[in-house]
């Protein structure tokens, strides 16, 4: 049977132009602009008991990574961001750790890992159903 519709027949990737997308400003500012949503949100969800030192410390770092994807014989470049708290007891309230030296225990608050989850649910809730 004849085909009536264009199609492809051999594809190759090229990972030249791929790699200039990944590392583009667009690219950066789309990257950028995601980890801003992020800083607000863990802001917005940061308890008073946590300090004002802690909602103020979070900082945002746009870079370019090597290591992607990790399965490939080729790895592309790519921008990211990573969204830290630069607050000195950060991590302390993240993960609830006890200080040393204190017999109390502090509250484990999560902020990060719980801003990771919104983002992941940001993610599932605007995809494109199939039809």
């Amino acid at each position: 049977m004849p085909r009536d519709y264009p199609y492809i027949e051999t594809f190759h990737l090229n990972h030249s132009g791929v790699e200039r997308i990944a590392t583009g400003a667009r690219a950066e500012t789309a990257v950028r602009d995601i980890a801003q949503k992020a800083a607000v949100h863990a802001r917005s969800i940061t308890p008073a008991e946590a300090g004002h030192e802690y909602r103020q410390g979070f900082r945002i770092r746009v870079h370019v990574r090597d290591d992607w994807p990790h399965n490939s014989q080729y790895r592309a470049r790519r921008v990211c961001a990573d969204l830290a708290n630069v607050a000195r007891y950060a991590i302390v309230l993240e993960r609830g750790q006890k200080p040393e030296g204190s017999g109390r225990e502090i509250q484990k608050f999560r902020i990060l890992g719980k801003t990771l989850a919104h983002l992941r649910t940001l993610g599932k809730t605007t995809r494109r159903r199939k039809r």
